[in-house]
């Protein structure tokens, strides 16, 4: 939460793809008016049945949010890289942000150290669930295009610090971790990689924040 916090204390809050709703509940308890898209049925009825949020159960996003009034903040955690049409997506979002608000993206970094050593075994190429993985200097290009202004882009927050081991680890061991024995021998060098990892633009995840500016 505190990446959102940091640019927006209160109001309406979208989250499009958010699952079983971690970050839903979250935003809640944190006293946003929280809404979802959300193209699983059954995840839908968790929003709306458990977490108490109002849910459309749909995965043409695009449709659903020009019906939606504007948010203040509107999030995709680990989304964008699964939209058969994110640029369509963003765009839409763009539109329904209110003048200040934020679009808060995390995504797998292409431009990852991983990615340049592991290649096609990277775990976070993981097609075909993930259809593209997009650069940070292409989406700060398509959502000025919007009308968005970057004002926030990391690759070593908490969040992407956890994905950097994760990468490593499932990558090269897979799941359930194979070889135990070789694991415990190469943990130091896991260690090593993941300093690596958190140089700047190198992480293997990162999460951005663009603001519509206020008129």
């Amino acid at each position: 939460m505190e990446v959102v916090s940091a640019y927006a204390t209160s109001g309406r809050l979208l989250e499009i793809g958010p699952a079983y709703g971690y970050f839903a509940y979250l935003a809640k308890e944190a006293g946003y008016t929280v809404e979802a898209i959300e193209m699983d049925a059954r995840c839908s009825d968790f929003l709306r049945g458990t977490i108490g949020i109002r849910v459309v159960n749909t995965a043409d996003t695009v449709s659903a949010l020009g019906t939606m009034e504007p948010f203040d903040v509107i999030a995709l955690w680990h989304v964008v890289e699964h939209l058969p049409d994110p640029w369509g997506t963003l765009a839409a979002a763009a539109q329904r942000l209110r003048p200040g608000g934020v679009l808060v993206i995390a995504a797998p970094n292409p431009e990852a150290f991983q990615f340049r050593i592991l290649r096609g075994i990277w775990t976070h190429v993981d097609a075909p669930r993930h259809v593209r993985l997009i650069p940070m200097r292409t989406l700060r290009r398509q959502l000025a295009a919007s009308g968005l202004t970057q004002v926030h882009a990391t690759t070593s927050d908490t969040a992407a610090r956890g994905w950097d081991w994760f990468g490593w680890e499932m990558s090269l061991f897979g799941f359930p971790p194979r070889n135990r024995h070789l694991r415990r021998l190469l943990h130091p060098l896991l260690r090593l990689l993941t300093r690596i990892d958190r140089f700047s633009g190198h992480g293997s995840a990162y999460t951005m924040v663009f603001r519509r500016e206020s008129i």
